[in-house]
């Protein structure tokens, strides 16, 4: 997963520097990450529509206190997969932070083109999308730090088909991944139980809701609301005027490795 992830990194840098110019934070293994290789294409065309998320984070301190944050903005998509998200880190109760930093990014499939930018920005980076190009939000990453730590122990992994529920209007299938980490193996004296629940939805072919629980870095969830399959304005998809460009070739360029995984599929922590 390290090299899978490998040429996101200076897109991820980028972003975690503007958040923190924003709001002094940047909340570890939550926020938007786009990758080629992991999770659900979100530039699909044909499936049109708009929605609300929240994510929040329990971070659990040795000193038996508890950290909690979120995440809130919006996501939207037309029929030509144009794909348009925008967040910001928010108090508990839903209140924007003072001077906070709001994080916005357009993938154009049809222009080809990637626009990110932040209420702090003073440019608007660019970068072209190459054809076949597949990219994935992970609004809740396992992601912390310790992939160092990986040996050839293998970990016991179980997945579990929850069946289906409703989540807004949409009809979901669940499926529960369990990962075991043997003791001893990132120098635990006993194993390390994660459980990684996602619900996907086959006419948004996203995941709608996903909650990890993992004692490494405590509780992730992510829920989709008010969620409508509904077509957005075009002008959703176009970037702030104003801002100055600066381009970025990072979506220039070439990525190998294995192909992306089946979609609804649920990437399975590994440390």
């Amino acid at each position: 997963m390290a090299k899978r992830w490998f040429p996101v990194l200076c897109l991820l840098m980028a972003s975690v520097g503007a958040r923190a110019q924003g709001s002094g934070s940047f909340m570890q293994g939550v926020g938007l990450k786009i990758g080629f290789q992991a999770g659900d294409n979100v530039m699909i065309p044909n499936a049109p529509f708009q929605a609300d998320f929240v994510v929040t984070m329990t971070d659990p301190l040795a000193d038996g206190n508890v950290l909690n944050r979120e995440t809130r903005g919006n996501v939207q998509r037309d029929s030509a997969g144009r794909f348009h998200e925008q967040s910001s880190e928010v108090t508990r109760d839903g209140k924007g932070i003072p001077h906070g930093s709001v994080q916005s990014i357009i993938l154009d499939p049809v222009a080809k083109r990637m626009y990110q930018w932040s209420n702090t920005a003073k440019f608007l980076n660019t970068s072209p999308i190459r054809d076949g190009i597949h990219a994935s939000i992970d609004y809740v990453s396992t992601a912390d730090g310790r992939e160092h730590l990986r040996n050839d122990v293998p970990n016991d992994v179980t997945t579990t088909d929850l069946g289906t529920k409703k989540i807004g209007v949409m009809s979901c299938v669940g499926t529960l991944v369990t990962t075991i980490v043997p003791a001893g193996k990132m120098g635990n004296e006993k194993p390390i139980v994660i459980t990684d629940e996602s619900w996907h939805s086959a006419d948004l072919q996203m995941v709608v809701e996903r909650v990890v629980h993992d004692p490494l870095i405590g509780v992730r969830k992510l829920e989709f609301e008010n969620i409508r399959p509904s077509e957005p304005p075009l002008s959703a998809f176009q970037p702030p005027d104003g801002l100055p460009s600066k381009p970025d070739l990072l979506f220039s360029m070439p990525f190998r490795g294995t192909p992306p995984p089946a979609p609804g599929s649920t990437p399975t922590p590994r440390f």
